[in-house]
C-alpha cells in the first residue's frame, strides 16, 4: 500500500513596516507580498540611495525564493 504525505503550503502573503531613525534622518521601509510561483521584485527608492539598489536586490533575492516582492524606501529629514 502506497502512502503519501500532505505538503503544508505556507502562504507568502504579507505586510510589513518598520522605520528608524538617526542623525536628523527617518527611514521607513514597506514590504509587500503575494503569492507567485516565481520571485518578482519590485524596489522603489530615493534617489538619494539609487546607487545601492543592485546590492539590495541582490540581498532580498537571496533570500526570497518565491512570490512578489514589493519594497519601498523612503527617507525624510526630522
Amino acid at each position: 500500500m502506497l502512502q503519501s504525505r500532505a505538503r503544508m503550503i505556507r502562504s507568502m502573503t504579507g505586510y510589513g513596516q518598520g522605520a528608524a531613525e538617526a542623525s536628523g534622518i527617518k527611514v521607513t521601509v514597506e514590504l509587500r507580498s503575494v503569492n507567485n510561483r516565481f520571485a518578482d521584485l519590485k524596489l522603489r527608492l530615493p534617489d538619494a540611495l539609487a546607487a545601492f539598489e543592485q546590492d539590495l536586490r541582490r540581498k532580498i533575492l537571496a533570500t526570497v525564493k518565491r512570490g512578489r516582492i514589493d519594497v519601498e524606501l523612503r527617507l525624510e529629514r526630522t
